[in-house]
């Protein structure tokens, strides 16, 4: 029984927690307005709503080329090599999550390379995640999606994007940052459904 009741919480904690972690302003449509762009520096946590900019600085992107969600999109690599961090709340401390993100590149790089953008959970690095500006172009930017994962440990963790790119005003471009819960596999509840039986069968010959 005490099984059957486990997996009923561990899938409804799953099912909700799809439902009530979010991320805030993840296409960075709320802000000032950045006109074509605007240098944004390190330690403002008020001019992109819901994040705060660390590192040197980052390009807040208005108009100045075309966004994967909405109007809005952040280059980077500011002044410098610049970082972005937001604060993910109710979340289910056990249950595992994914990062979905769109990745290009500034395309005024010249001698385009390989764009390296780093996603970090608290104290973890989850991963570099890169795109190749080759062929891309204000008018068109060839954003990718790339995904991240993590188990959480708390209700509240800080998402922290930075950049890996060189120190240079070309870096690579995010936007469009999403979080869902990852549902229990098919072959995890079968698990569950097999331990519920084996309880109320021990409990039988118990009585």
């Amino acid at each position: 029984m005490k099984a059957m009741i486990c997996a009923a919480l561990l899938l409804s904690a799953t099912v909700g927690a799809g439902q009530a972690a979010t991320i805030t302003n993840g296409s960075f449509e709320n802000g000032i307005d950045p006109g074509g762009f605007t240098t944004v520096e390190a330690g403002d946590n008020t001019s992109i709503n819901g994040w705060t900019v660390g590192g040197v600085s980052v390009d807040y992107i208005g108009s100045y080329w075309q966004a994967a969600q909405g109007v809005r999109s952040i280059d980077m690599n500011g002044n410098g090599m610049g970082s972005i961090s937001t604060l993910i709340t109710n979340l289910i401390a056990g249950v595992t999550y994914k990062i979905t993100f769109a990745i290009s590149g500034n395309p005024d790089d010249l001698n385009p390379a390989e764009k390296v953008i780093g996603v970090g959970i608290g104290e973890a690095n989850l991963g570099e995640f890169g795109f190749t500006a080759v062929e891309d172009s204000k008018e068109n930017m060839g954003w990718v999606d790339r995904v991240a994962s993590f188990t959480a440990n708390a209700t509240s963790m800080t998402l922290r994007f930075f950049t890996v790119s060189p120190n240079n005003a070309f870096g690579p471009a995010l936007d469009n940052v999403r979080i869902s819960a990852v549902p229990v596999p098919a072959s995890g509840l079968l698990v569950f459904g097999a331990l519920a039986g084996l309880a109320m069968l021990r409990r039988r010959k118990a009585v």
